[in-house]
């Protein structure tokens, strides 16, 4: 018993000192954001937006190889709103291309497939440079620039690696309207309507997006037709 009641304090001291770590860098973060947009730096906040994704897509696309086999199972949920909110953002489809240059959000899990595509798909490899197919696919999401892979997920991962190729854009959304729903002070989600907590925020990067997608929304239009 005493042994389970120091395992519990434990546990929340350090649920403690992770809220007080991702209050301060959404603290930071938001400082260097705002800086951006009073110098109208557009594309600088497009950069930053970058830079959140990059961090995680290195994170999903090393997690396979550290975890036992199928275990990874990375994925970003917009887990703080319903799913009738989500879909009422949607665009209908793309019509579009990305490069993979772009900081893709990949989710490879499965063993074989991870350990098979190292070292041959690429330019001067066995099977050539990453090439796109009906297979491949990605969603995209407004102003979050956030790009999120629906098909293909390890050969895709391989084409992230050799900074190679382009993958069709299936359907896109447009979460202006929840950015006036829903905030993120880093540790939690809140409900602006109610002030009221939503949830953990169980996604550093996509909390830290979303905020720093609100000041990009303020300024910039989407680079998307809507044609639902």
């Amino acid at each position: 018993m005493h042994y389970l009641q120091s395992y519990i304090m434990i546990d929340m001291f350090k649920k403690k000192s992770r809220c007080k770590e991702n209050s301060l860098e959404m603290e930071m973060l938001l400082r260097r954001a705002h800086e951006l947009l009073a110098n109208n730096n557009i594309e600088g906040l497009k950069d930053l937006l970058r830079t959140i994704w990059r961090r995680l897509q290195s994170r999903l696309m090393l997690e396979p190889y550290l975890l036992a086999d199928h275990d990874a199972c990375g994925d970003i949920a917009f887990n703080f709103c319903s799913f009738s909110e989500l879909q009422g953002c949607y665009q209908g489809q793309a019509n579009s291309y990305i490069s993979l240059i772009e900081p893709v959000l990949t989710f490879p899990w499965h063993p074989n497939r991870i350990i098979n595509n190292l070292g041959v798909i690429g330019e001067n490899r066995i099977n050539g440079r990453f090439t796109s197919s009906s297979n491949h696919s990605a969603n995209y999401y407004w102003p979050l620039m956030l790009i999120k892979v629906t098909g293909g997920n390890h050969s895709i991962a391989q084409g992230i690696l050799m900074g190679e190729g382009e993958i069709a854009l299936e359907d896109w959304y447009n979460l202006t309207p929840l950015l006036k729903k829903y905030r993120c002070n880093g540790p939690l989600w809140i409900n602006n309507d109610t002030n009221k907590i939503v949830m953990h925020c169980d996604c550093p990067e996509l909390g830290m997006a979303w905020e720093v997608s609100r000041l990009l929304a303020s300024v910039c239009p989407p680079p998307l037709q809507a044609s639902k």
